[in-house]
């Protein structure tokens, strides 16, 4: 992996941010990203028929067993936060109505961390290559 991927976590720490990450997505603190730069978004969530209840729920089921890695982000919006990836399986029916069993990558900022205001998803979507998870 490049320089800007870090491995270097412990299941403590990755079980903390899921903690923090939950309680933003159980109390509606948070914001998937659907803006112009992210039609890989949309067009997962629209694939899938993703409802809110369905995104939401998706993201409480997230495990520490689905973590890979953090990046610094490089965004100026947003200077040196840390971003947060997942990919879990799950199993979706898309909008064919067929059952598919599908990586989803999943990275997100908390915003205000130490207080968990709420968190921005940037990605989430369908992995376009098979993600490696760290504790497995």
């Amino acid at each position: 992996m490049s320089g800007k991927y870090n491995c270097n976590h412990t299941v403590k720490e990755i079980t903390e941010v899921l903690t923090d990450f939950k309680k933003c997505v159980s109390n509606d603190r948070f914001i998937i990203s659907q803006n112009e730069n992210r039609q890989k978004n949309v067009d997962f969530i629209n694939k899938f028929i993703l409802t809110y209840k369905k995104q939401k729920k998706m993201l409480l089921n997230l495990c520490v067993n689905d973590f890979c890695y953090t990046m610094i982000n490089s965004n100026p919006k947003f200077p040196a936060a840390t971003l947060y990836v997942f990919a879990p399986i799950v199993k979706l029916n898309n909008i064919d109505g067929y059952e598919e069993s599908v990586q989803v990558y999943i990275k997100f900022i908390l915003n205000n961390y130490a207080k968990a205001e709420n968190t921005l998803l940037i990605s989430f979507h369908q992995s376009e290559s098979m993600c490696k998870h760290l504790f497995v």
